[in-house]
């Protein structure tokens, strides 16, 4: 249960979260739960805001272990720039869903590159 881990800043159940995320899978009914258990012990709103991202999808399909089709810093992006991995995946609001593609990665980094260039003056 969330509410044992998230606690005040003195440690007492029950802390003030402003915000709770999670991927679209947890809402029903994990996050559900948890509010139900939270509210219940405490009688407070257990979190404020909650954000529920989109599955990431590689090439088409929804990211997965068992697809083979998910890369690992130190593996499938090596050789690319962290500041391109990072801006493509913030480019695209939470609510909707990311494509990765390598194609996409390297439009990121020539968009990274002129942002770095011209937007940082």
């Amino acid at each position: 249960m969330a509410s044992g881990v998230f606690g005040d800043v003195d440690g007492r159940i029950g802390g003030d979260i402003r915000s709770a995320r999670g991927g679209e899978d947890l809402i029903f009914p994990h996050h559900e739960n948890e509010i139900a258990q939270s509210e219940s012990l405490t009688g407070k709103t257990f979190a404020h805001f909650w954000f529920h991202v989109r599955f990431l999808l590689v090439e088409g399909e929804k990211m997965s272990k068992s697809l083979g089709n998910f890369y690992t810093c130190g593996s499938g992006l090596k050789g690319h720039k962290p500041s391109s991995i990072r801006y493509l995946l913030t480019s695209v609001p939470y609510r909707n869903q990311l494509n990765f593609t390598f194609d996409g990665l390297k439009q990121a980094a020539v968009s990274w590159n002129v942002y770095a260039i011209f937007g940082s003056g």
